[in-house]
């Protein structure tokens, strides 16, 4: 009987975990149909706030010269779309930024979730280092080219260098960016190697790095699954870090001092 009880118990365990496992151990939320229906409905809601809201800070660009003007329109676009997939974004200021200096944010990066989850949370006015296949979106494309922002093409090492030095000329301008040093996303928690890029930008321009941990998006949304789910995240922003070493081989113990601190989260 005793027996009966304990397989009959570990079978309901099994039957509500929301996860699956991978052959190499990692684990993966299970995504239902009605999960496809919630990510479609967020979708088309994503879809017509983008374009109110880059439609909005089109307009009031060329109004204004203003240097903020970004910050207010992404902020607000974030946490719309945040409110169309049902998330919710609890966030940990671990010190006090100073917004009037320029920081480099490097976050983990699980899934889209994170550029609406940062735009909302983030209290500095900011750019993000995007890739090129942005530019090309309807209405977004358009909001990033007249923001500052920078576009990275990935695939051409010659035109991602130029980038990332017009990046660098806009942090020692006074403006502050969001780079995703995995350069992909990997959607589960668990990262994977950092760029050097992000880093060789940051001792450029010699400011600080912030670290941001992005806890649990992955259990939200999967877009390449074309599923999500309503809930909640944590978003964890560390104390700025100075820069340590200036070339790529210097930097190497700085970058995984800043990966240990963004991992330290998601344990």
């Amino acid at each position: 009987m005793d027996r009966l009880l304990r397989e009959r118990r570990s079978s309901v365990q099994t039957k509500v975990n929301d996860s699956t496992t991978h052959p190499d151990g990692l684990s993966e939320p299970a995504w239902s149909v009605s999960n496809r229906f919630w990510f479609v409905i967020g979708y088309v809601w994503a879809v017509i706030m983008t374009a109110i809201f880059a439609t909005g800070f089109a307009v009031a660009r060329l109004l204004t010269r203003r240097p903020d003007v970004f910050h207010f329109w992404a902020s607000r676009w974030g946490r719309a779309l945040l409110l169309g997939f049902g998330v919710r974004a609890q966030t940990k200021m671990k010190s006090t930024l100073d917004c009037r200096r320029s920081y480099v944010f490097v976050a983990n990066h699980q899934n889209l979730l994170d550029i609406p989850i940062l735009a909302s949370v983030l209290p500095c006015s900011f750019g993000f280092v995007a890739k090129a296949e942005l530019e090309r979106w309807p209405f977004l494309g358009i909001a990033l080219k007249m923001s500052p922002s920078v576009f990275v093409a990935s695939r051409d090492p010659r035109r991602s260098l130029e980038s990332l030095r017009h990046a660098g000329q806009e942090i020692r301008e006074g403006r502050s960016v969001i780079i995703f040093p995995e350069g992909e996303r990997t959607y589960r928690s668990q990262m994977v190697p950092f760029k050097k890029s992000a880093f060789a930008l940051a001792a450029e321009a010699r400011v600080p790095v912030v670290p941001v941990t992005i806890v649990d998006a992955y259990r939200l949304m999967n877009e390449t699954r074309f599923a999500s789910r309503p809930g909640r995240v944590r978003v964890v922003v560390h104390e700025p870090m100075s820069v340590q070493g200036s070339s790529r081989a210097e930097l190497a113990p700085f970058i995984e001092s800043v990966r240990t601190m963004i991992d330290s989260e998601l344990e």
